[in-house]
C-alpha cells in the first residue's frame, strides 16, 4: 500500500511539474505570437467584410438592371409606346429619382443624337459624336446583359447603362447615374461598412479615372486591404476596404501582455490542481467502470425478472394463430408492470388479458405477478371477463401499495368467431381485417385498484374470418407532448396492411412505431383466426 501511495506521489509530481513546463511553453509561445494571431484575425475579419460588403453593394446595383430590362422588352413590344414604358422609366429619372435620365434609342437610329423617348433630363450621351453613339448601341446589342460604361469628362460625371430589347432588338433603353464624389457617404450607417474605408472601380483595375465612388479622396486607399470584384452587366466592380479601426476589437491589439501575466497565474493554479486531479483520476476511472458494469447488471436483471413473469410459450389453438412481444424501455433498468397472458380453458375457449400495472421497480412487478396468476385462477373456475376484472378489484388498493393496473380481458370462442372483452381503463383493441383496422369499442370502466361502485361489464363482438385483434399497452402509442389521439391513429395506419402472419404484423408494428427502441415498457398480443 505505501508502496503504490509513493508512486501515486511520484506521477503527482512529474505531471505537475509537465504541467508547468508545458504551461509555460505555451504562454511564451502566445505571447510572442499574439501579434502574430492578431494580423491573422483582423486580415480574416476584413476578407469576411470585404465579401459582406460586396454582396451588399452588388445585391444594391443588381436592383438597378431589373427596370431597365422591363423597359426594353416593353418598348420592343409595343412599339417604345410613351404611355406604357413610362409606367417603368418614368418614376426613375428626374431630379429625386434613382437616375438623372432614361430615353429610349432606336437601335439603328438616323440621327443617333436623338433618342425616341427621354424621361427627366437630356441624357449627356446625346451631346456625344454620332460615333460614340452608334459604338455604345452597338455594343448594348451584342450581349444580353446590361452595358455598364463609365462616362468620364462628361459634366455631370455620369455611369452609363444600357440593355437592348430581345430578338429583333429594336431599341436600347438607356440611363445615366449620376457618381458623387470621393468622400460621400453614400453607404449611411449600414453595418456591412462600419469601421472601413472603401473605394469602389469600375472594371478590374485600380486606376483613379475608373473609380465610381469613394469613402475618401485620398485614394488609393492606404494600409491593410481587401479586394473582391464582382461581375455587373457586361462589366464588372471591384471593391477595394480598409480598416478604419481595429476590427477584432481592443483587447485582442493588447492581448500580448495580458496572455503573459494570464498565463503565469493559470500556470500555478494548474499546477497546483493538477495535484489533486491525477490522484482521482484513476479513482474516477475504477468508479466509471463499476458504474457502467452495475448498470448493465441492473438492466440484465430486470429484463431476466420481466420475462420470468411472463409466459414461456402461447397455447397451440386450433383455428387461431397467436403471437406476442414484449419490448423493454430504453431508458429504464427497473422492472415494468406491463404483461400480457394466455391460456386455453377445458371447454375449448381461450382467455387472453393485457395488463400495464403504474409505476416500476419490485413493487409494481410483484402486483403484476399476482393479478396475472389470481386471473388464471378465476378463469379456471369459469369466470368470463367481466366476472374476472370484478374480482381482481379486491386485491389490490391505490391507496395502500400506491400502485394500480389497467387490464384488457378477453374470452375467445374459437368456433363461433365470437370475443367476449371486458376493460379496466385500458387502451381499446384494434381489430385488422384485411387491409381495414378499426378499434373495438368497450365499455371501460375504472383501473383495477382504484375505488368504484359498480361491477365490470362485458360486451361481445362476432369477428370476421381471416381477421387479427390486437391488444397492447400504451407505450406502443403514447409519446411525450403528443396527443394521444395521434398515436392511435399512427397505430390504425400501420396496422391496415396485408401482412401475412400474425408475428409478421407484430414485427412490422415493433419496427415501424419504435425505430429507435421505445421510451416505456410494451406489450403487444395478437390472436389471428385462421379462417
Amino acid at each position: 500500500m505505501a508502496r503504490g501511495q509513493g508512486g501515486s506521489r511520484v506521477r503527482s509530481h512529474a505531471a505537475t511539474a509537465l504541467v508547468v513546463v508545458v504551461g509555460l511553453a505555451v504562454t511564451a509561445a502566445l505571447t510572442l505570437g499574439a501579434r502574430s494571431v492578431h494580423d491573422s484575425n483582423e486580415k480574416r475579419l476584413l476578407g469576411q467584410r470585404a465579401r459582406e460588403s460586396g454582396d451588399v453593394l452588388s445585391a444594391t446595383i443588381q436592383t438597378l438592371q431589373a427596370p431597365l430590362i422591363s423597359a426594353a422588352e416593353v418598348a420592343e413590344a409595343t412599339n417604345a409606346s410613351r404611355p406604357r414604358v413610362a409606367k417603368l422609366l418614368a418614376p426613375l429619372a428626374g431630379a429625386s429619382s434613382l437616375f438623372r435620365t432614361a430615353a429610349v434609342w432606336s437601335a439603328n437610329p438616323r440621327d443617333p443624337r436623338k433618342p425616341v423617348l427621354v424621361f427627366g433630363r437630356p441624357p449627356v450621351l446625346s451631346q456625344s459624336s454620332p460615333k460614340e453613339i452608334r459604338e455604345l448601341l452597338a455594343r448594348s446589342k451584342k450581349s444580353a446583359q446590361l452595358a455598364i460604361i463609365p462616362a468620364h469628362g462628361k459634366s455631370p460625371q455620369i455611369l452609363q447603362y444600357a440593355v437592348a430589347s430581345s430578338n429583333p432588338s429594336r431599341y436600347v433603353v438607356y440611363a445615366e447615374l449620376a457618381l458623387p464624389k470621393p468622400g460621400t457617404n453614400l453607404v449611411g450607417n449600414d453595418p456591412a461598412f462600419a469601421g472601413l474605408g472603401y473605394a469602389l472601380y469600375l472594371g478590374s483595375d485600380e486606376r483613379t479615372g475608373s473609380v465610381l465612388f469613394a469613402s475618401t479622396a485620398d485614394l488609393p486607399l492606404k494600409g491593410r486591404q481587401e479586394t473582391t470584384t464582382f461581375p455587373i452587366g457586361d462589366n464588372r466592380l471591384r471593391l477595394v476596404i480598409n480598416a478604419t479601426s481595429e476590427l477584432g476589437g481592443a483587447l485582442l491589439a493588447r492581448l500580448w501582455w495580458l496572455l503573459l501575466l494570464a498565463g503565469v497565474v493559470l500556470v500555478i493554479g494548474a499546477a497546483l490542481l493538477t495535484e489533486r486531479l491525477v490522484r482521482q483520476r484513476e479513482r474516477a476511472r475504477v468508479l466509471a467502470a463499476e458504474n457502467a458494469q452495475l448498470y448493465a447488471e441492473q438492466r440484465t436483471v430486470a429484463q431476466t425478472l420481466q420475462h420470468s413473469l411472463l409466459p414461456e410459450t402461447l397455447p397451440d389453438t386450433p383455428g387461431l394463430a397467436v403471437g406476442a412481444r414484449y419490448i423493454a424501455g430504453a431508458a429504464d433498468v427497473d422492472i415494468g408492470g406491463d404483461w400480457y397472458d394466455v391460456m386455453q380453458l377445458d371447454n375449448g375457449d381461450v382467455l387472453f388479458v393485457v395488463g400495464d400495472v403504474s409505476g416500476r421497480g419490485l413493487a409494481a412487478g410483484t402486483i403484476m405477478a399476482s393479478l396475472r396468476y389470481a386471473i388464471r385462477a378465476y378463469a379456471q373456475q369459469g369466470d368470463d371477463p367481466a366476472t374476472i376484472l370484478t374480482k381482481l378489484a379486491d386485491l389490490i388498493d391505490v391507496g395502500d401499495s400506491g400502485h394500480f393496473a389497467t387490464v384488457l380481458c378477453g374470452m375467445i370462442d374459437v368456433q363461433r368467431h365470437t370475443v367476449t372483452l371486458a376493460n379496466a381503463a385500458h387502451p381499446e383493441p384494434l381489430l385488422v381485417d384485411t387491409d381495414h383496422a378499426e378499434f373495438v369499442s368497450t365499455e371501460v370502466g375504472v383501473p383495477i385498484g382504484v375505488e368504484h361502485s359498480k361491477p365490470y361489464a362485458s360486451v361481445t363482438l362476432t369477428v370476421p374470418a381471416a381477421s387479427t385483434l390486437l391488444a397492447f399497452t400504451d407505450g406502443l402509442v403514447e409519446r411525450r407532448g403528443e396527443v394521444l389521439d395521434v398515436g392511435l391513429a399512427r397505430l390504425r395506419e400501420a396496422a391496415a396492411r396485408n401482412h401475412v402472419s400474425v408475428d409478421a404484423l407484430l414485427l412490422d408494428l415493433a419496427e415501424r412505431l419504435t425505430p429507435n427502441g421505445p421510451a416505456d415498457d410494451i406489450a403487444i398480443l395478437g390472436v389471428q383466426w385462421k379462417s
